[in-house]
């Protein structure tokens, strides 16, 4: 087959560079018509309607191309250069080529609504960077594939663990901020989790650090707040307002303690306080009618053998005092300001 070329004015059967064969006029032209791109072997330069092998047709320059030119993605089946792969393909702007899966070395992530290989899922829809399928191809998706993996915002990936300052949400499946109120969850700043009961420390052997859940934060304490007023519970690693039976709360340590601290140094004072059944509190002095007992560390309403309960300064005392004037009465172990029929005040 010949084809006439204009410069030599002569037949010819293989068109000279820089001119490709166009069967449809049978001349050597510079540009193939507007469907047709410029081809050629290495041999054999030609128009044709669809680019061979691996090469695309590129719209600009109506040539076929071995990588089509940035911003457009050469796409197997129509082997042309285009602006957007079509659906379930990916535009690759390292190969400049439209492909099923993604590059998962680097990784990029497959994103649905741009038809783009991407190194960020969008935040408008919000998608996130997970790892599909058997062969973990990495894909933007709306919630992460294992619910053991949380959507974290900064990155736009699915993560096994939230970094500082986020914690991991099974609620809502995210790293959050703050954990649900409503939830009953806390955020634990060792695991980064939300969980539904605070953690002990293990030091070693012999040491162990409770951590507590603080409801006004909705997070794990080491010490609970005094405003709101709240104490630590060992039984329950919670803080509660008024401590549980047989403990009280400490307002030095906010600690709900089975015995109050009495002649012991907390921050570096020594503290007399008694327990006082009526409120589970440590208190420094006994409400009235009842009375400070040094021996059990109680408030109580019957002093211990041996002492006297002293209406001037509610406690338990060994001898009643003389200003005002009182006398030990030992059928009631009570300071009296009389003796009562045969006794006699000494």
């Amino acid at each position: 087959m010949l084809f006439a070329e204009n410069i030599t004015r002569t037949c010819m059967s293989v068109c000279p560079n820089n001119s490709y064969a166009d069967n449809y006029t049978r001349r050597c032209v510079a540009n193939c018509t507007l469907t047709q791109y410029g081809y050629t072997d290495g041999v054999t330069p030609i128009c044709v309607n669809k680019c061979i092998s691996s090469t695309y047709g590129n719209n600009v320059t109506k040539t076929c191309v071995s990588k089509c030119p940035d911003g457009t993605f050469g796409e197997a089946s129509s082997r042309l250069c285009l602006l957007k792969c079509p659906t379930g393909t990916f535009g690759d702007s390292h190969l400049n080529l439209c492909v099923s899966v993604c590059n998962n070395s680097i990784p990029e992530f497959a994103d649905p609504t741009s038809h783009l290989c991407v190194i960020k899922c969008p935040s408008i829809p919000s998608l996130y960077g997970d790892f599909n399928g058997t062969n973990n191809d990495p894909i933007c998706v709306a919630s992460c594939s294992s619910s053991s993996n949380f959507t974290l915002n900064t990155t736009r990936l699915c993560v096994p663990s939230c970094p500082e300052p986020f914690f991991a949400d099974p609620v809502t499946g995210d790293c959050a901020v703050y954990c649900q109120p409503k939830s009953n969850l806390y955020a634990d700043n060792l695991t980064r989790k939300c969980i539904p009961v605070c953690p002990n420390i293990t030091i070693n052997a012999t040491t162990k650090i409770f951590t507590y859940a603080d409801p006004s934060t909705m997070t794990c304490v080491y010490t609970c707040p005094s405003n709101p007023s709240l104490y630590g519970d060992n039984f329950t690693n919670t803080c509660v307002s008024r401590c549980p039976s047989n403990s009280y709360g400490d307002n030095d340590t906010h600690l709900c303690v089975s015995v109050c601290f009495f002649g012991i140094v907390v921050n570096n004072v020594a503290k007399y306080t008694y327990a006082d059944n009526s409120t589970n509190f440590c208190v420094y002095f006994c409400p009235q009618n009842s009375w400070a007992d040094n021996f059990t560390i109680f408030c109580t309403s019957l002093c211990t053998l041996g002492t006297f309960a002293d209406d001037s300064t509610w406690k338990c005392v060994a001898m009643c005092p003389s200003n005002p004037i009182s006398y030990s009465y030992a059928p009631t172990r009570k300071c009296i300001y009389g003796c009562p029929g045969t006794f006699l005040a000494s």
